[in-house]
């Protein structure tokens, strides 16, 4: 009998490995392709380093737009795979796509034209030297339109994941990477000088246009070989999740413009928006394992859901794949963010900048585990209780809670750092909470 039992026990933790295993030969691809995409600013702001502390600023006042169009690029990516291996929705992949595309077009050209007629006023806002108007304003314009191209390239790669052509995406990505450090190297070996920083500048912008488009050509010819019906697909149905995902984003997006103009008028020494801005995009980069493996949990729990059967088959591989790498890696940035700082980007924070960067990694670690709970919600198509939290979460805690400290003279590096402490515990809370609703719904209707 017990040796039965032992038998039983050894075939499940083999099941259990080969599991895992299979979780990490499906997300690896995606991770890769993914952490090379989120590298695009990192080597950027590592090569712009180089040009002075003028240029950096200047980037990473794009770098809002930049991020803007990335997140809008997520949400429809994450529309495109609620919908994508649903039994219902496979003779409809065309139609999901095209749709799809162009409500994305079109809501990033508005963004990019808007902004450009307002360009003058931001860049005011966001405190740009008079002598560096310009050039600035140039950046600005390069930025917008990488901004819409970086939100088609990450929907597409949100189809090639939906399609199992993770290899493929993988592929794009590390070209795409190899190219931009060429470009990058060329601009400043052959055109930086001691007088002449814009001629480079431009030129990093100009290279990531025409290495988005490439990438946008490439992918959108490997789709269309794989999709596998044009039948006719409701927009209605597609705009009430893409419209859901889409708040979530938005409010992701539209922060960081918001944010880094209160950042302006906290008490801190100089930098503060870039010590801000170099430790978020070191967060991007710890957090790839769990956006990688939530792109697979979100299509798998969709795909059970369709079927009304247990969509708990997704959690055990998003904790291993997702969830303890991306605990591990903001690990690293809590107790080494200024050795990396200084190490990729040649910058050392100021005194008063230290205290922030842990507790501000702590707090990513927290609004990740938030992040996890979204994928029940968005599997049962009730996108819009993350919207609503994450509204609740970063508009009123986040950046009310700032400008309540800017009004009480009270802002300063710590004290937003608490903020944002306060901020990832209310979003985790809220989705936790609207997880078990649900749940509970679920059991009290199978009864």
């Amino acid at each position: 009998m017990n040796t039965v039992t032992n038998i039983k026990k050894q075939n499940g933790w083999i099941s259990f490995l080969n599991k895992i295993s299979a979780s990490y030969a499906l997300m690896m691809p995606i991770l890769i392709a993914q952490l090379l995409q989120r590298l695009y600013p990192v080597i950027d702001n590592h090569f712009i380093g180089i040009l002075g502390r003028q240029s950096l600023y200047l980037h990473n006042v794009q770098l809002n737009f930049i991020i803007f169009g990335q997140f809008i690029g997520t949400a429809t990516s994450i529309s495109i795979l609620v919908f994508w291996r649903r039994k219902e929705c496979v003779n409809q992949q065309g139609h999901i796509l095209i749709k799809h595309l162009l409500s994305t077009l079109l809501l990033t050209m508005s963004v990019a034209l808007t902004a450009w007629l307002f360009s003058d006023k931001i860049m005011l806002a966001y405190h740009v030297d008079i002598s560096s108007m310009t050039i600035a304003k140039t950046y600005l314009g390069i930025g917008l339109i990488n901004m819409i191209l970086q939100a088609i390239y990450i929907s597409l790669d949100g189809v090639l994941v939906a399609s199992k052509l993770q290899k493929f995406s993988m592929l794009i990505a590390a070209g795409l990477v190899t190219c931009n450090i060429i470009a990058d190297r060329l601009s400043i070996s052959y055109f930086f000088s001691d007088n002449d920083a814009a001629t480079p500048l431009l030129l990093i912008g100009l290279s990531t246009t025409g290495i988005l488009l490439l990438a946008i050509t490439l992918s959108t010819r490997k789709i269309l070989r794989h999709i596998h019906g044009w039948s006719s697909f409701s927009i209605k149905e597609m705009m009430r999740v893409w419209c859901s995902e889409l708040g979530v984003y938005l409010i992701r997006g539209v922060t960081p413009f918001i944010y880094t103009y209160q950042l302006c008028l906290i008490t801190a020494s100089a930098g503060f928006i870039v010590t801000y801005q170099l430790a978020l995009q070191l967060s991007y980069l710890f957090c790839l394992p769990l956006l990688a493996s939530m792109q697979i949990a979100v299509s798998e729990a969709s795909e059970t859901a369709s079927e009304k059967t247990n969509t708990s088959n997704w959690w055990h591989p998003l904790f291993y794949t997702g969830i303890l790498p991306t605990t591990a890696l903001l690990a690293i940035g809590i107790f080494a963010a200024i050795p990396i700082l200084e190490i990729a980007f040649h910058y050392l924070p100021a005194s008063d900048h230290l205290n922030y960067l842990p507790i501000f990694f702590i707090s990513c670690w927290i609004g990740q585990w938030g992040n996890v709970f979204t994928v029940p919600l968005r599997a049962k198509k009730l996108s819009y209780l993350v919207t609503k939290n994450f509204f609740i979460a970063e508009l009123i805690i986040l950046l009310g809670g700032t400008q309540l400290l800017i009004m009480l003279n009270l802002a300063t590096p710590l004290t937003v750092a608490y903020t944002t402490l306060l901020f990832s515990s209310v979003y985790l809370v809220l989705n936790i909470r609207n997880t078990r609703m649900i749940n509970q719904t679920s059991v009290v209707r199978m009864s």
